[in-house]
């Protein structure tokens, strides 16, 4: 279920509207139109969902909101705050129960309105005409599922690549992995000289490749046509060491499986040698 954004998330996202469209050309929202938020609540059965991307350069807003359980006869984007009606701002296209289309350009009144999460979208029936169900434009850019992978016996995929210790938003953040550099995580230790290279990839992971002692195993792709991040290198500090990750927000990142995984150049052997791997979806919905 999808939240009102917290103040400091209001705040993170218009920064990124108005300071940084570079990182925000693109950003995404999403809505879950039920009986119970309209005002007063409607008993029905009906649902909807709404994906919605505004462009902050054009100001314009694509949408495709989709209803099961009802027949529309209309549909619209209100300004309003939760629990309170408020008026039309932009008309949906389509209908009884596909909506999709483009609306704007947005005013600055509007896109803060947006961006406070003072705008609703309703659907309206014959039988509810004030609306049947309605939910509000929230922010998608929510904390991301992560999970830790590791291939073989150990030490040869050391558990170095640490998740974000730092949970909330992502889409339009940062994401701050962490690589345990400290020599004696690895088996057998890495040599004085030592540094880190992060790899971040949006394709899928490949079938494991072992590579031989004392390398390890491959377990994200990076030969395909997706790279997000190539960070680094980074010399060893003989402790942790963070790699700060720029995520934009971007509608085509939304529900986008990551793989991460970290090549150290081992000053001692010569030898690369590779940590576990980091699996991760942008923006994934609770």
């Amino acid at each position: 279920m999808a939240t009102r954004l917290s103040s400091v998330s209001r705040a993170a996202l218009a920064v990124g509207l108005f300071t940084a469209p570079a990182l925000a050309q693109s950003v995404p929202f999403t809505s879950d139109l039920t009986g119970a938020n309209e005002v007063p609540p409607v008993a029905t059965a009906a649902t909807g969902t709404g994906t919605f991307c505004y462009d902050s350069v054009s100001k314009l807003l694509e949408y495709t909101v989709t209803t099961t359980g009802m027949s529309g006869t209309s549909g619209h984007i209100h300004a309003g705050a939760p629990g309170s009606p408020g008026p039309i701002v932009f008309p949906l296209a389509g209908g009884p129960v596909l909506w999709s289309g483009v609306v704007g350009p947005f005013a600055p009144a509007e896109e803060s309105l947006l961006v406070s999460g003072d705008l609703y979208v309703n659907i309206h029936s014959a039988a509810h005409p004030g609306g049947e169900i309605r939910d509000q434009l929230h922010f998608a850019g929510i904390a991301a599922a992560q999970s830790m992978r590791n291939a073989g016996a150990a030490p040869l995929n050391p558990a170095a690549l640490l998740p974000d210790s730092t949970p909330g938003p992502v889409n339009g953040t940062v994401w701050t992995p962490v690589v345990d550099g400290t020599p004696s995580v690895w088996s057998p230790p890495l040599g004085p000289g030592s540094a880190f290279l992060l790899l971040v990839h949006t394709g899928p992971s490949v079938p494991d490749i072992f590579l031989g002692a004392p390398s390890g195993w491959i377990l994200c792709s990076f030969a395909g046509p997706n790279p997000l991040a190539i960070l680094g290198p980074v010399a060893d500090s003989g402790g942790p060491v963070p790699f700060p990750v720029p995520i934009p927000s971007d509608c085509s990142l939304v529900s986008l499986s990551l793989c991460s995984q970290v090549v150290a150049f081992d000053g001692g052997t010569g030898f690369l040698r590779w940590t576990n791997a980091l699996d991760f979806t942008i923006g994934s919905m609770p």
